[in-house]
Parts: C-alpha cells; structure tokens; sequence
C-alpha cells in the first residue's frame, strides 16, 4: 500500500512540488536536513520513551513518574514542532519517490500514531489524571499504530522493518524484568534468534525462500509470545506492587514501540 496507490489523482501535484522553493534547495542540502530530521525525530521519540520506561519501573526511578514526565514534555514539544518543519521540507525535495513507497506511509502513519499517543494519552497517564477522552485518544493511537505495522507485514521488501519493532520490545521487556526472570528471559530469545539463524542459513537452501520465510514467520511468532508472554507477568507483579495499572503500562510499551515503528520505516523507504 502506497499514497500513489491510495490518491493516484495527486500524482502531476506530487512530481510538481520538487519544483517550488524551498524544495530544490532543500535537495541540494538533502544529507544535512536529513540527519536534522533524524534528530529531531529521536529528541521527540527519546523524550517520550524516558517517561514510559519510567511508568514501567525503570529508568529514572529516583524521580516520581509524574516529575519525569514533567522534566521531559517541553522536549516532546521541542521535538515535534522540528520533526514537522523538518519532514514537510525534506518531503517536499524527495515527494516523488515517498509517493511509490509502501515504508514512508507506514513511517507517516506511525508518526501520526506515536504524536496523538504523545500528547494526548502519555500525560494524562504519567501524571495520573484520566479524561474522558483519554482512552479514545488512546484507542486512535494504537489503531494507527496498528495499521502502520499492518502496512510493513504487507509491503514486500519493507516486511524484515517488522524484527526492528519485534527486537525492540523483546529489548524493553528484557531490561523491565528482573532478577532471575530477567536471565531466563534473555536465554529464551537467544535461543529463538539461534533457531532463525540456522532456518536461514543451514536448514533449507538459499533458493528456497518460501521454506526460509515460513520458517521466520513461525519463530518471529514464537518470539513475540514469548515477549508478551514475560510482559504480561512483569506488568501484574508491578501492580501488585502498587504500581500503575495495565492501561498504562500498555501505553508506556506502545508510547515506545509506535516510534521504533517509524524509524523503521524510515530505514527501509530506500527499498521500496
């Protein structure tokens, strides 16, 4: 799925815009707004993932959840008004081929998804203030979230984006457990890893793709219950614990994930 494919219509206004300042010296400048991009998504998304590993009990611990969120939200601010700036213009100078790619929809899908999550469920949660609203918000945000996954599993070239995602939060869920269930954990997804290295590289012939990709469709499926399986265990000892509920700790994972979603995408608009 690509917008050329959603809004073919749009196509003599996309191959015109290269053409309108400041696009052309944009283009002539591509690398430099590129990595300004990068920053800023990073500054956006690092400022984000500081308060939601907070709400999972790690991270900056010695501070209350609601201090850090309140240490961190000027820099989502900061970082969302520069990922904008900086993703229209860069958009602008390269708008023909992010037209014809399946990974810049499921990367701007994402974006969407991770500033609604942003701003309109991590603080009321981290602060511990619920609106009425927040769950739709929150609900909008996940569905967007979902869809850009959805978009990447289905984009031919760009489907391998997913295992950034899928190692993402076998990463987070491996630094939120602890003690002895953190060393099972971690022994448990090296194991899978091991089984896909060898499915890839040694079970079936390098011409049989169908056999190799079945064979990885099946571990990665493996390794994200295993991943959900550990989550859902740490996250009813935190409430045990006192700590924040369910719904919180499922925004806090997914505050992460949606952005891990968008760089991936972001890594693989070169490929299709």
């Amino acid at each position: 799925m690509t917008l050329s494919e959603l809004f073919p219509a749009l196509q003599p206004f996309v191959a015109h815009l290269v053409k309108v300042w400041p696009a052309y010296d944009i283009k002539a400048n591509f690398a430099i707004w590129e990595v300004f991009h990068i920053v800023s998504v990073l500054t956006l998304g690092g400022a984000s993932a500081l308060a939601s590993l907070r709400i999972l009990g790690v991270g900056l611990v010695e501070r209350p959840i609601e201090e850090t969120y309140r240490g961190v939200s000027r820099l989502i601010t900061i970082g969302l008004v520069a990922t904008t700036i900086s993703g229209l213009l860069i958009g602008m100078a390269n708008a023909e081929r992010l037209y014809d790619s399946a990974a810049f929809l499921a990367k701007f899908i994402a974006l969407i998804g991770g500033i609604v999550l942003s701003f309109k469920v991590l603080g009321p949660v981290a602060l511990n203030e619920p609106r009425s609203d927040t769950r739709l918000w929150a609900g909008l945000g996940l569905g967007l979230w979902a869809l850009s996954v959805l978009i990447l599993a289905t984009g031919g070239l760009v489907t391998p984006g997913l295992l950034h995602v899928l190692s993402a939060g076998s990463l987070i869920v491996l630094v939120v457990v602890q003690g002895r269930t953190r060393w099972l954990y971690g022994a448990g997804c090296l194991v899978i890893l091991a089984a896909m290295s060898v499915a890839t590289n040694l079970l079936f012939k390098p011409e049989d793709m169908a056999s190799i990709d079945m064979a990885n469709i099946v571990l990665s499926g493996v390794w994200l219950a295993w991943v959900l399986g550990f989550a859902v265990v740490r996250g009813r000892a935190i409430i045990k614990d006192g700590g924040p509920s369910t719904f919180a700790q499922t925004i806090a994972y997914a505050q992460i994930l949606v952005w891990v979603t968008a760089a991936a995408g972001g890594r693989w608009i070169a490929f299709a």
